[in-house]
């Protein structure tokens, strides 16, 4: 495991290095020995030669009368072990002998570029629609989780380097990762309103939840940083009773809605069609009178008789203010207000106060009816606005028209 080279200036001067290629931790020993094999690889020599790689770190650790003692050097480095490198061993165990003698102390190899990735998989467990609780569907889980170690100094205080183990570690990072997901995965349907047997639809938002969940636990808990949580599968079992029996169910419901929303869609057509008509018909009413004025005046005439008509003729010649002007040209009509309404799911109108108050005396139009103008910022209920609340009082008229003025 790993290729090293004697000093050769000094016999027993092992060059400290780390030739592994894929690792998380190894300890150093001397070129040629098995772990454990000498006691050598725990007396290191002030003056022996290290090299650490860029992406990893050397931790030298030294059992002193307080405890263990760290010191680090990153790489990438090049030199030798000396009392400039590690400062904080060499003022513990007060060395003075130009790096000749010995000290008992370990040396672990960190590789901080090193992601490690870890299979998992959730066995079939039953999730429950969150509208039909009786029905229990089997689900399962599978997927990798992806860490690294970027804070090796935590990492060192969660782990005694000397027994740590990667298989062990892995383990219990897939513990956690499954039960994490097998709560998140239960609480999905209700969480995000959707039937359980559409559930694969949310693997990506499951993923996300996971990792925010887990990314500083595995920090605290284990000093690794999770990269990354892949889920391959959020497989349903399709063959199980709790699936078929919901489908089943499900399919009922969704032909009940289906049918239910055609007939609303039946009779909300009729009420616009209907709303169309007394829309159509007014504005044609309104456009008559408009235009034929004079023929109104003609049948008032048959009314009043021959010689009121001609009294009001006159009179509206001379004052400019009957049917037409003193130059013989409709006068425009009086301003109104207009509203938009909203109705079964359209926008229709405009409609002046007085269809408005024929679409409230036949129910079209409520207090809480949805009306707009130009010159309002949104929509609002009709019951909120003063010229309409006239229409839901009781014994409402339409304001009168301004008087004729007098000679």
């Amino acid at each position: 495991m790993g290729l090293f080279k004697n000093n050769p200036q000094g016999g027993i001067m092992d060059a400290i290095r780390c030739d592994e290629k894929n690792y998380l931790i190894w300890k150093w020993r001397p070129s040629g020995a098995a772990l454990g094999e000498t006691s050598r690889e725990n007396a290191i020599r002030w003056g022996s030669p290290i090299r650490v790689k860029e992406g990893s770190v050397a931790v030298f650790v030294y059992s002193g009368k307080d405890g263990f003692v760290q010191d680090y050097i990153e790489g990438p480095a090049d030199t030798i072990v000396d009392t400039k490198n590690l400062p904080i061993i060499a003022s513990i165990i007060g060395l003075a002998y130009n790096g000749s003698t010995p000290f008992q102390a370990e040396v672990y190899f960190i590789n901080l570029a090193e992601t490690v990735q870890t299979k998992f998989a959730v066995p079939y467990f039953d999730v429950f629609d969150p509208e039909l609780k009786e029905f229990g569907v089997p689900v399962a889980v599978r997927g990798s989780i992806d860490f690294n170690i970027t804070d090796y100094r935590e990492f060192v205080k969660r782990h005694r380097l000397d027994d740590f183990s990667i298989a062990d570690l892995q383990a219990q990072i897939k513990d956690s990762v499954i039960e994490n997901v097998k709560s998140i995965v239960s609480n999905a349907p209700e969480k995000y309103e959707i039937p359980v047997i559409q559930i694969e639809r949310k693997i990506s938002d499951v993923k996300a939840e996971v990792i925010a969940l887990l990314r500083e636990k595995f920090f605290v808990d284990y000093g690794v940083y999770l990269k990354d949580i892949n889920i391959a599968g959020l497989e349903i079992d399709k063959d199980s009773e709790g699936y078929q029996e919901l489908k089943k169910v499900t399919k009922d419901l969704t032909m009940k809605d289906r049918v239910a929303g055609q007939k609303l869609g039946v009779f909300g057509k009729a009420a616009s069609m209907f709303v169309d008509v007394r829309e159509g018909a007014y504005a044609r009413r309104k456009q008559t009178q408009t235009d034929y004025a004079k023929a109104y005046e003609t049948e008032l005439a048959g009314r009043v008789g021959a010689a009121g008509a001609k009294i009001v003729s006159a009179f509206g010649r001379k004052n400019n203010t009957g049917a037409t002007g003193g130059n013989g040209t409709v006068p425009p009509p009086l301003p109104t207000s207009s509203y938009y309404v909203a109705m079964y799911g359209k926008t229709a109108g405009p409609y002046d106060i007085p269809t408005l108050k024929q679409m409230s005396a036949n129910g079209s139009v409520k207090v809480d009816t949805l009306v707009w103008k130009e010159g309002m910022d949104s929509w609002v209920e009709a019951g909120s606005v003063d010229e309409l609340k006239m229409l839901f009082a009781d014994g409402g008229t339409t304001p009168p028209p301004p008087p004729i003025p007098h000679e």
